[in-house]
């Protein structure tokens, strides 16, 4: 929300959930997930190298990615929040 009106968009992908879209879709919501969420097979994760769960990455407009984290603590956001506020800073 912080960066929503500069133009950051924020798009989780679920690796675990595939075949029930529906429930994860529900639970998603129920947890006050309100970013868009994909479902993909193991090959995205792969070829993203994602090993654990939750990871965090950060596109810049390229598509370059410019942070890989894991884990959710208040370290990861402030790291996040860093990085993005830098990006944001430069456009």
């Amino acid at each position: 929300e912080k960066y929503k009106d500069k133009g950051l968009e924020v798009i989780g992908i679920n690796f675990h959930d595939t075949e029930n879209k529906e429930y994860a879709s529900k639970i998603l919501k129920k947890g006050g997930i309100l970013y868009s969420n994909l479902f993909s097979d193991r090959n995205l994760r792969v070829q993203l190298g994602v090993t654990s769960f939750p990871t965090f990455m950060i596109f810049d407009k390229n598509q370059k990615i410019v942070y890989v984290g894991a884990g959710h603590s208040e370290e990861t956001e402030r790291e996040i929040d860093a990085i993005l506020a830098d990006i944001m800073s430069k456009e």
